[in-house]
């Protein structure tokens, strides 16, 4: 987790100023813990419909099972929930699911990690780590500095 969060930060430092860096390195930290619920999001595996929907169900204090009074709100919510999904689905197929970075379970268990299970994580932080920095180089490359 921490070689991912800092290749983002490195990546994001290339074209951003220092403290913008920071935030959008965070966000992709959250982004990442969250990953799981991103997707069931954006394809509709949760109560209270999508975030517009919620929206609506939480300003009026209304239960996220019962379904929501057929007029032109819930339309346009509903239209908004659709094309918020598309954002949410690239959303979280882009970023990593730090969850799954945890060793927390084999530490519960006494240090016991195997080998395979060390080298598949370390597959899979590459398989992000990688890109995150090619387009951090190519960003820092193209990037016009004074002369």
């Amino acid at each position: 987790q921490m070689v991912m969060v800092t290749s983002f930060g490195v990546m994001f430092s290339t074209f951003l100023s220092g403290p913008v860096a920071m935030l959008a390195t965070l966000g992709t930290l959250l982004g990442g813990f969250f990953n799981d619920f991103m997707f069931r999001l954006a394809t509709g595996q949760t109560y209270g419909g999508g975030p517009f929907e919620s929206l609506i169900r939480l300003l009026n204090q209304q239960n996220m099972t019962s379904k929501l009074e057929p007029g032109l709100r819930s339309t346009v919510a509903q239209t908004l929930d659709q094309a918020a999904e598309i954002a949410l689905r690239g959303m979280a197929m882009i970023l990593p699911d730090f969850g799954r970075f945890s060793f927390a379970a084999y530490v519960a268990d006494g240090f016991n990690v195997s080998g395979d299970t060390i080298l598949t994580f370390t597959c899979r932080a590459f398989a992000f780590v990688l890109p995150v920095f090619v387009l951090g180089y190519l960003c820092l490359k193209n990037r016009e500095v004074g002369k």
